[in-house]
């Protein structure tokens, strides 16, 4: 089982605080990075952001540092905009070890965008994820009524 979000807030006294030590001393407050993994084994890096939200370009120093890191790691590093409804997600290769997977950017819908999370890992998609996926989406149209 998931574990739940402890907070569901960030501590954005420590962003601002990092600011004060300089312009010779990046760092980066990422929305929301995962590590996508099997069996404690990294297998990539994933940056989503809803589609509301600023999106950056991938050229920034920031994503950079990003691509370097992954590139290190040997990981593919992609950026994943997903819609409030989480109907569609537009998943980015940045680093060129995510274009052997995607060479370039498409838009899936969810069973799509779960299927590629699990090929990530070499796996299928148990039964069970499918039925909690139904689950979720028809409590959103009963909410909805």
């Amino acid at each position: 089982m998931v574990k739940p979000e402890r907070t569901g807030e960030r501590d954005m006294s420590l962003s601002e605080r990092h600011r004060l030590y300089g312009i010779d001393c990046p760092a980066v407050d990422i929305d929301l990075l995962l590590i996508e993994y099997d069996s404690a084994t990294p297998v990539a890096l994933i940056e989503y952001k809803n589609e509301h939200s600023f999106s950056g370009n991938t050229s920034w120093s920031t994503w950079r540092a990003l691509e370097t890191l992954a590139n290190n790691a040997m990981l593919p590093l992609f950026k994943v905009t997903y819609s409030s409804d989480f109907s569609r997600w537009c998943v980015r290769p940045v680093n060129y070890i995510a274009q052997y997977r995607i060479p370039q950017p498409v838009e899936m819908d969810e069973p799509d965008f779960v299927r590629f999370l699990y090929s990530l890992r070499g796996r299928e998609v148990p039964p069970e994820v499918w039925e909690n996926i139904r689950k979720a989406k028809r409590e959103v149209v009963s909410d909805a009524q």
